[in-house]
Protein backbone atom coordinates (compact mmCIF):
# COMPACT_ATOMS: atom_id res chain seq x y z
CA UNK A 1 0.00 0.00 0.00
CA UNK A 2 1.46 3.33 -1.05
CA UNK A 3 0.47 5.13 2.17
CA UNK A 4 2.43 2.60 4.22
CA UNK A 5 5.43 2.97 1.91
CA UNK A 6 5.33 6.77 2.20
CA UNK A 7 5.90 6.52 5.95
CA UNK A 8 9.17 4.69 5.32
CA UNK A 9 10.43 6.92 2.48
CA UNK A 10 14.11 7.74 3.06
CA UNK A 11 14.00 11.21 1.54
CA UNK A 12 11.92 13.63 -0.47
CA UNK A 13 12.91 12.11 -3.81
CA UNK A 14 11.77 8.66 -2.62
CA UNK A 15 8.44 10.19 -1.61
CA UNK A 16 8.24 11.79 -5.04
CA UNK A 17 8.71 8.48 -6.81
CA UNK A 18 5.96 6.89 -4.72
CA UNK A 19 3.73 9.83 -5.63
CA UNK A 20 4.36 9.37 -9.34
CA UNK A 21 6.81 12.25 -9.83
CA UNK A 22 9.68 11.75 -12.24
CA UNK A 23 13.07 13.35 -11.68
CA UNK A 24 14.75 14.92 -8.67
CA UNK A 25 12.82 17.25 -6.38
CA UNK A 26 15.88 18.29 -4.38
CA UNK A 27 17.46 21.69 -5.11
CA UNK A 28 21.15 21.71 -6.01
CA UNK A 29 23.60 24.32 -7.27
CA UNK A 30 23.21 22.79 -10.73
CA UNK A 31 19.40 22.94 -10.94
CA UNK A 32 18.60 25.90 -8.66
CA UNK A 33 18.11 28.41 -11.47
CA UNK A 34 15.80 26.04 -13.32
CA UNK A 35 13.81 25.36 -10.14
CA UNK A 36 13.48 29.10 -9.56
CA UNK A 37 12.16 29.59 -13.10
CA UNK A 38 9.70 26.72 -12.70
CA UNK A 39 8.43 28.18 -9.42
CA UNK A 40 7.96 31.64 -10.91
CA UNK A 41 6.15 30.22 -13.94
CA UNK A 42 3.84 28.20 -11.67
CA UNK A 43 3.00 31.25 -9.56
CA UNK A 44 2.20 33.34 -12.62
CA UNK A 45 0.28 30.70 -14.56
CA UNK A 46 -1.73 29.08 -11.75
CA UNK A 47 -2.37 32.04 -9.46
CA UNK A 48 -0.48 30.80 -6.41
CA UNK A 49 -0.63 33.30 -3.55
CA UNK A 50 2.07 34.55 -1.15
CA UNK A 51 1.16 31.99 1.51
CA UNK A 52 1.92 29.14 -0.86
CA UNK A 53 5.29 30.68 -1.62
CA UNK A 54 6.37 32.28 1.64
CA UNK A 55 5.11 29.61 4.04
CA UNK A 56 7.55 27.17 2.45
CA UNK A 57 10.36 29.37 3.83
CA UNK A 58 12.41 28.83 0.63
CA UNK A 59 14.92 31.54 1.59
CA UNK A 60 15.46 30.60 5.22
CA UNK A 61 18.98 29.15 5.27
CA UNK A 62 21.10 32.08 4.10
CA UNK A 63 24.02 32.20 1.68
CA UNK A 64 27.07 29.99 1.39
CA UNK A 65 30.04 31.42 3.25
CA UNK A 66 33.32 30.08 4.60
CA UNK A 67 36.61 31.00 6.19
CA UNK A 68 40.00 29.33 5.97
CA UNK A 69 41.13 26.35 8.03
CA UNK A 70 37.68 24.85 8.42
CA UNK A 71 37.58 21.12 7.78
CA UNK A 72 34.90 21.07 5.09
CA UNK A 73 34.55 21.17 1.31
CA UNK A 74 33.35 24.79 1.23
CA UNK A 75 36.43 26.02 3.07
CA UNK A 76 38.64 24.07 0.73
CA UNK A 77 36.95 25.65 -2.30
CA UNK A 78 37.61 29.08 -0.81
CA UNK A 79 41.27 28.21 -0.22
CA UNK A 80 41.69 27.14 -3.85
CA UNK A 81 40.12 30.39 -5.09
CA UNK A 82 42.31 32.56 -2.88
CA UNK A 83 45.44 30.67 -3.86
CA UNK A 84 44.62 30.84 -7.57
CA UNK A 85 44.08 34.59 -7.38
CA UNK A 86 47.05 35.27 -5.06
CA UNK A 87 44.79 36.70 -2.36
CA UNK A 88 46.02 36.71 1.22
CA UNK A 89 43.21 36.27 3.74
CA UNK A 90 42.83 36.34 7.49
CA UNK A 91 41.78 32.91 8.69
CA UNK A 92 39.05 34.49 10.84
CA UNK A 93 37.43 36.44 7.99
CA UNK A 94 34.42 35.05 6.18
CA UNK A 95 34.06 35.08 2.40
CA UNK A 96 30.78 34.64 0.53
CA UNK A 97 30.44 32.41 -2.54
CA UNK A 98 29.15 34.05 -5.73
CA UNK A 99 27.18 32.35 -8.47
CA UNK A 100 29.98 32.96 -11.01
CA UNK A 101 32.45 30.88 -9.00
CA UNK A 102 34.18 33.82 -7.34
CA UNK A 103 34.24 34.69 -3.62
CA UNK A 104 33.85 38.09 -1.98
CA UNK A 105 35.19 39.26 1.36
CA UNK A 106 32.59 39.94 4.04
CA UNK A 107 32.17 43.19 5.93
CA UNK A 108 32.84 43.02 9.66
CA UNK A 109 30.46 44.67 12.12
CA UNK A 110 31.64 47.41 14.48
CA UNK A 111 31.78 44.93 17.33
CA UNK A 112 33.85 42.57 15.22
CA UNK A 113 31.59 39.65 16.18
CA UNK A 114 29.45 39.52 13.04
CA UNK A 115 30.07 39.46 9.29
CA UNK A 116 27.83 40.80 6.53
CA UNK A 117 27.51 40.75 2.76
CA UNK A 118 28.95 43.88 1.14
CA UNK A 119 26.29 46.39 0.10
CA UNK A 120 24.98 45.88 -3.43
CA UNK A 121 26.09 42.25 -3.84
CA UNK A 122 23.11 40.16 -4.94
CA UNK A 123 24.60 37.21 -6.85
CA UNK A 124 25.17 35.01 -3.80
CA UNK A 125 24.75 31.23 -3.64
CA UNK A 126 21.93 29.80 -1.51
CA UNK A 127 22.76 27.25 1.16
CA UNK A 128 22.42 23.62 0.19
CA UNK A 129 18.90 22.51 -0.65
CA UNK A 130 17.30 25.97 -0.58
CA UNK A 131 15.76 27.85 -3.50
CA UNK A 132 17.00 31.32 -2.54
CA UNK A 133 19.76 32.73 -0.37
CA UNK A 134 17.46 35.21 1.36
CA UNK A 135 14.63 37.68 0.95
CA UNK A 136 17.00 40.03 -0.92
CA UNK A 137 17.65 37.43 -3.61
CA UNK A 138 16.38 39.02 -6.86
CA UNK A 139 14.72 35.75 -7.89
CA UNK A 140 12.88 35.61 -4.55
CA UNK A 141 11.72 39.20 -4.89
CA UNK A 142 10.40 38.54 -8.39
CA UNK A 143 8.50 35.41 -7.34
CA UNK A 144 6.98 37.07 -4.28
CA UNK A 145 5.88 40.07 -6.35
CA UNK A 146 4.12 37.74 -8.79
CA UNK A 147 2.39 35.94 -5.92
CA UNK A 148 1.20 39.23 -4.40
CA UNK A 149 -0.29 40.22 -7.75
CA UNK A 150 -2.44 37.09 -7.59
CA UNK A 151 -4.17 38.33 -4.43
CA UNK A 152 -5.96 41.02 -6.46
CA UNK A 153 -6.50 43.17 -3.37
CA UNK A 154 -7.50 40.32 -1.05
CA UNK A 155 -5.71 39.46 2.21
CA UNK A 156 -4.55 36.15 3.65
CA UNK A 157 -4.21 34.76 7.15
CA UNK A 158 -0.59 35.00 8.31
CA UNK A 159 1.18 31.90 9.66
CA UNK A 160 3.68 32.33 12.49
CA UNK A 161 5.80 29.98 14.58
CA UNK A 162 4.73 29.61 18.20
CA UNK A 163 7.65 30.38 20.53
CA UNK A 164 7.29 29.94 24.28
CA UNK A 165 3.98 29.84 26.17
CA UNK A 166 3.21 26.76 24.08
CA UNK A 167 -0.18 26.08 25.67
CA UNK A 168 -1.52 29.64 25.98
CA UNK A 169 -4.72 30.76 24.31
CA UNK A 170 -2.66 32.91 21.95
CA UNK A 171 -0.58 29.89 20.96
CA UNK A 172 -3.71 27.81 20.34
CA UNK A 173 -5.22 30.51 18.15
CA UNK A 174 -2.02 30.92 16.15
CA UNK A 175 -1.67 27.17 15.68
CA UNK A 176 -5.26 27.07 14.42
CA UNK A 177 -4.42 29.80 11.90
CA UNK A 178 -1.30 27.92 10.85
CA UNK A 179 -3.30 24.77 10.17
CA UNK A 180 -5.86 26.74 8.15
CA UNK A 181 -3.04 28.22 6.08
CA UNK A 182 -1.55 24.76 5.50
CA UNK A 183 -4.91 23.47 4.28
CA UNK A 184 -5.31 26.43 1.92
CA UNK A 185 -1.77 25.97 0.58
CA UNK A 186 -2.37 22.27 -0.05
CA UNK A 187 -5.69 22.91 -1.78
CA UNK A 188 -4.15 25.60 -4.01
CA UNK A 189 -1.38 23.23 -5.03
CA UNK A 190 -3.80 20.35 -5.66
CA UNK A 191 -5.93 22.59 -7.87
CA UNK A 192 -2.87 23.83 -9.77
CA UNK A 193 -1.57 20.30 -10.40
CA UNK A 194 -5.04 19.26 -11.58
CA UNK A 195 -4.90 22.12 -14.08
CA UNK A 196 -1.51 21.05 -15.42
CA UNK A 197 1.17 22.45 -13.12
CA UNK A 198 4.32 20.36 -12.93
CA UNK A 199 3.79 18.26 -9.77
CA UNK A 200 7.49 18.52 -8.95
CA UNK A 201 6.95 22.23 -8.18
CA UNK A 202 4.24 21.37 -5.66
CA UNK A 203 6.49 18.72 -4.14
CA UNK A 204 9.36 21.19 -3.91
CA UNK A 205 7.28 23.78 -2.06
CA UNK A 206 5.93 21.19 0.36
CA UNK A 207 9.43 19.80 0.93
CA UNK A 208 10.85 23.26 1.63
CA UNK A 209 7.98 23.72 4.07
CA UNK A 210 8.95 20.80 6.31
CA UNK A 211 12.71 21.11 5.99
CA UNK A 212 12.68 24.65 7.42
CA UNK A 213 12.16 25.10 11.16
CA UNK A 214 9.62 27.86 10.53
CA UNK A 215 8.10 26.22 7.46
CA UNK A 216 4.35 25.72 7.30
CA UNK A 217 4.46 21.93 7.70
CA UNK A 218 6.21 22.19 11.06
CA UNK A 219 4.39 25.18 12.53
CA UNK A 220 0.93 23.85 11.61
CA UNK A 221 1.14 21.30 14.42
CA UNK A 222 -0.18 22.83 17.62
CA UNK A 223 1.23 21.98 21.05
CA UNK A 224 -1.08 19.53 22.77
CA UNK A 225 0.88 17.21 25.08
CA UNK A 226 3.82 17.29 27.48
CA UNK A 227 5.81 14.79 29.50
CA UNK A 228 4.97 14.89 33.21
CA UNK A 229 8.57 14.57 34.34
CA UNK A 230 11.01 15.46 31.54
CA UNK A 231 14.46 13.92 31.98
CA UNK A 232 17.69 13.77 30.06
CA UNK A 233 18.53 10.67 28.07
CA UNK A 234 21.86 8.88 28.20
CA UNK A 235 23.17 9.68 24.70
CA UNK A 236 25.27 12.79 24.09
CA UNK A 237 22.64 14.61 22.02
CA UNK A 238 19.95 13.93 24.63
CA UNK A 239 21.93 15.43 27.52
CA UNK A 240 22.15 19.04 26.35
CA UNK A 241 19.98 22.11 26.91
CA UNK A 242 16.37 21.68 27.98
CA UNK A 243 15.13 18.31 29.21
CA UNK A 244 12.44 18.16 26.56
CA UNK A 245 12.19 18.35 22.79
CA UNK A 246 9.45 19.79 20.58
CA UNK A 247 8.36 16.50 19.02
CA UNK A 248 6.00 16.34 16.02
CA UNK A 249 3.69 13.36 15.85
CA UNK A 250 3.39 12.14 13.14
CA UNK A 251 6.88 13.34 12.11
CA UNK A 252 6.83 16.44 9.89
CA UNK A 253 8.62 14.54 7.11
CA UNK A 254 5.88 11.90 7.11
CA UNK A 255 3.19 14.58 6.93
CA UNK A 256 5.05 16.26 4.06
CA UNK A 257 5.48 13.03 2.11
CA UNK A 258 1.78 12.18 2.44
CA UNK A 259 0.72 15.67 1.39
CA UNK A 260 2.87 15.44 -1.73
CA UNK A 261 1.17 12.16 -2.66
CA UNK A 262 -2.27 13.61 -1.90
CA UNK A 263 -1.68 16.76 -3.96
CA UNK A 264 -0.34 14.88 -6.97
CA UNK A 265 -3.06 12.21 -6.88
CA UNK A 266 -6.06 14.43 -6.02
CA UNK A 267 -6.48 12.82 -2.58
CA UNK A 268 -6.24 15.85 -0.30
CA UNK A 269 -9.84 15.30 0.82
CA UNK A 270 -8.76 11.95 2.29
CA UNK A 271 -5.43 12.89 3.89
CA UNK A 272 -5.95 16.45 5.14
CA UNK A 273 -8.79 15.70 7.60
CA UNK A 274 -6.63 13.13 9.36
CA UNK A 275 -3.72 15.57 9.56
CA UNK A 276 -6.00 18.17 11.11
CA UNK A 277 -7.28 15.58 13.58
CA UNK A 278 -4.02 13.88 14.58
CA UNK A 279 -1.04 16.13 13.88
CA UNK A 280 0.34 17.80 17.00
CA UNK A 281 3.44 18.61 19.02
CA UNK A 282 4.55 17.27 22.39
CA UNK A 283 7.08 18.70 24.81
CA UNK A 284 8.64 15.27 25.04
CA UNK A 285 11.17 14.19 27.63
CA UNK A 286 14.57 13.68 26.02
CA UNK A 287 14.75 10.29 27.71
CA UNK A 288 11.66 9.30 25.69
CA UNK A 289 12.93 11.01 22.55
CA UNK A 290 15.94 8.71 22.81
CA UNK A 291 13.55 5.75 22.79
CA UNK A 292 12.14 6.98 19.47
CA UNK A 293 15.70 7.15 18.11
CA UNK A 294 16.50 3.64 19.37
CA UNK A 295 13.32 2.23 17.81
CA UNK A 296 14.20 4.01 14.53
CA UNK A 297 10.91 5.86 14.72
CA UNK A 298 12.38 9.36 14.96
CA UNK A 299 11.29 10.16 11.39
CA UNK A 300 8.82 7.37 10.55
CA UNK A 301 5.66 5.65 11.70
CA UNK A 302 5.66 1.94 12.65
CA UNK A 303 5.60 -0.39 9.68
CA UNK A 304 2.09 -1.38 8.69
CA UNK A 305 0.56 1.93 9.77
CA UNK A 306 -0.38 5.00 7.73
CA UNK A 307 -1.10 8.69 8.14
CA UNK A 308 -4.76 7.69 8.52
CA UNK A 309 -4.06 5.83 11.79
CA UNK A 310 -3.87 7.21 15.32
CA UNK A 311 -0.21 8.27 15.72
CA UNK A 312 -0.19 7.17 19.37
CA UNK A 313 0.95 3.80 18.00
CA UNK A 314 4.34 5.39 17.26
CA UNK A 315 4.78 6.48 20.87
CA UNK A 316 3.74 3.07 22.18
CA UNK A 317 5.88 1.16 19.69
CA UNK A 318 8.95 3.03 20.95
CA UNK A 319 8.32 1.70 24.45
CA UNK A 320 7.28 5.05 25.91
CA UNK A 321 4.91 4.91 28.88
CA UNK A 322 1.65 6.49 27.71
CA UNK A 323 0.78 7.32 31.31
CA UNK A 324 3.78 9.68 31.42
CA UNK A 325 2.43 12.06 28.74
CA UNK A 326 -0.53 14.31 29.43
CA UNK A 327 -2.94 16.33 27.30
CA UNK A 328 -2.42 19.79 28.80
CA UNK A 329 -5.96 20.99 28.03
CA UNK A 330 -7.90 17.97 29.36
CA UNK A 331 -5.47 16.63 31.96
CA UNK A 332 -5.80 13.12 30.56
CA UNK A 333 -2.79 10.95 29.89
CA UNK A 334 -2.30 9.40 26.46
CA UNK A 335 -3.33 6.07 27.97
CA UNK A 336 -6.58 7.51 29.35
CA UNK A 337 -7.28 9.49 26.19
CA UNK A 338 -7.07 6.35 24.09
CA UNK A 339 -9.02 4.13 26.50
CA UNK A 340 -6.04 2.03 27.44
CA UNK A 341 -5.95 0.67 30.97
CA UNK A 342 -2.47 -0.83 30.87
CA UNK A 343 0.97 0.58 30.33
CA UNK A 344 1.58 0.32 26.59
CA UNK A 345 5.32 0.56 27.11
CA UNK A 346 5.10 -3.14 27.93
CA UNK A 347 3.39 -4.01 24.67
CA UNK A 348 5.38 -4.77 21.52
CA UNK A 349 3.54 -3.49 18.49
Amino acid sequence: MVLEALNQAKDINAAGVLSGIKGSITVSDLNRKNKQNQTLEAIERYGLTPNVFQSAMPASSGAVRAKLNQDNATSRKLALFLDKNNIKANKNTYYYALDNGDWIKSVKSKSGKSFYVPEGVVNLVASRGRLYYGVKDPAYIEALSAAKNNLKGKTELKPKKVNGKYFSNEAKEQSKINMEVLEDVVLQLEKAVDKGMDPSVAALLIAQGYQATGGIIKIAAGFKYESKNPEYGTSAKQRKGKKYREEHNPPASVVGANLIWAIVNNKVSIVMPKIKENYSQTLLSKADDQKLDAAKLDATLPKGTTILDNPVVRIAAAGINLNSIVNVETGQTLAEENGIGVDLSLIHI
